[in-house]
């Protein structure tokens, strides 16, 4: 009976070390995706923060984070959408750790060095091309577009993007002003202020907050594996 006893009480407290160590590896995971979010939006906040700058300084217009619906259940969600007189502008910012990104333009992945490891990472090109294409289809824009990709500079020390398409740009965020300057000074005007506002109502009449759009949003990058990455 004794050694009965002892085997239960001994298995239970198998299943409770057991247990415990799951919940802990659990939580300390939960941790760290809350941190690297956490992380993502502030550096998101700091960008958007010197996008908006610059637009007030040049006469440009900025539409910060923000997701769109239009047609019947199209939503997409984009980093930032700058309208200028030149360009409209499609930001999508990255918050990366990482030694070096590194890869080719027309690639569906790239690499990214931490330490001596290497990782592949989704390249961020083909989704901000999508983005491009859902504002030209919601808005109907006759204007050309940039496809922008800002690596976050403090947490990403390197980029390294060749055979990049002709209308993209890979920079990392302590590069946004002299970019930005050299996209206006290679492009010439092609609308007046005047139709840069009513581009901007236009945009700003399809954002949405919903919370069913958001599930659905959520809903779709899962089925097509197209979520926003942060490693």
């Amino acid at each position: 009976m004794e050694l009965y006893i002892f085997g239960v009480v001994f298995s239970l407290i198998i299943m409770f070390a057991l247990l415990g160590v799951i919940l802990f590896f659990w939580f300390k995971k939960r941790s760290k995706e809350n941190e690297l979010s956490k992380k993502g939006k502030m550096t998101e906040m700091m960008i958007n923060e010197k996008l908006s700058l610059w637009a007030n300084i040049n006469d440009a217009l900025y539409i910060p984070s923000s997701m769109y619906k239009y047609g019947k259940n199209k939503i997409f969600e984009v980093d930032g959408i700058l309208l200028t007189t030149r360009a409209l502008i499609c930001i999508e910012v990255k918050n990366i750790n990482a030694k070096r990104i590194y890869g080719t333009g027309n690639e569906k992945e790239w690499v990214k060095e931490v330490g001596t490891n290497k990782y592949m990472i989704k390249s961020p090109i083909m989704q901000n091309n999508k983005h491009i294409d859902h504002i030209v289809q919601m808005t109907d824009i006759k204007l050309p577009t940039v496809s922008l990709i800002i690596f976050d500079s403090i947490s990403c020390k390197e980029v390294n993007i060749n055979n990049v398409p002709g209308h993209v740009v890979v920079i990392r965020s302590n590069e946004i002003n002299q970019t930005l300057e050299g996209i206006m000074t290679a492009l010439i005007p092609k609308i007046s202020k005047n139709e840069i506002e009513k581009m901007f109502e236009k945009l700003k009449e399809h954002q949405t907050n919903d919370k069913k759009d958001k599930e659905l949003l959520l809903s779709f990058t899962k089925e097509y594996n197209e979520k926003t990455f942060t490693i």
